[in-house]
């Protein structure tokens, strides 16, 4: 074999090489690393969220359907030792980041999840 043989098939082979290294990442992407927002862990932020919101929704929801429920009896369950609630409008009510809305006879006709303003 000569020597112009021997350099036009390596030349070749590498260029094949190189074309697949570049080609690779094209067609196998590589999933992008997700890019944290919060300077916490997933779990401590699912924590978080549990405290501030799920809890006090799910305890009022609970605390509604108890016979004999009402609007203070509520409001405390979805308040369970935290810090207070503001009145937002008649029958709006916010304990943590939830709000109640009441109807005139004090039974609970919805649940959502708000910051409060205060």
């Amino acid at each position: 074999m000569s020597q112009s043989k021997i350099a036009i098939i390596s030349l070749t082979a590498l260029l094949i090489a190189s074309n697949a290294l570049w080609a690779y990442p094209l067609v196998f992407p590589r999933a992008p690393e997700p890019r944290q927002e919060y300077g916490c862990s997933p779990s401590e932020h699912r924590t978080e969220l549990e405290l501030e919101i799920v809890g006090p929704l799910t305890a009022a929801i609970a605390a509604s359907a108890a016979p004999g429920a009402t609007k203070q009896s509520v409001v405390a369950a979805a308040n369970m030792g935290g810090h207070g609630f503001c009145i937002q409008g008649s029958d709006v009510i916010i304990a943590k980041r939830v709000a109640l809305r009441f109807d005139d006879d004090g039974k609970l006709i919805g649940a959502s999840t708000t910051v409060c303003p205060h």
